[in-house]
């Protein structure tokens, strides 16, 4: 998951996934769309002045285990919330 081209470091990850993890959790199933974490994690990136790919590279690799995959968000809408909490957790 580190990547130096996306500046992605051990030391970012630390710090950032068990907030993702947080934000993940505190939305309710039923507003586990697409859009809706989209806003949460955008609104996330901006509060910590990241770059988009400081947080989405992480959670697509972390989420597929590969460096090419379909967007973050797709990723966690498809595989919902238990499911990416859990792969983001371990």
């Amino acid at each position: 998951v580190y990547n130096k081209k996306m500046k992605v470091t051990k030391d970012l990850l630390v710090e950032i996934l068990p907030l993702i993890v947080k934000i993940l959790e505190d939305i309710p199933e039923s507003d586990w769309t697409e859009e809706n974490l989209k806003d949460k994690l955008v609104e996330f990136i901006k509060q910590r002045w990241l770059k988009n790919w400081q947080v989405l590279w992480p959670i697509r690799a972390i989420l597929t285990g590969v460096e090419a995959s379909p967007w973050a968000f797709e990723m966690l809408y498809i595989l919902w919330k238990q499911e990416s909490n859990k792969r983001i957790k371990d």
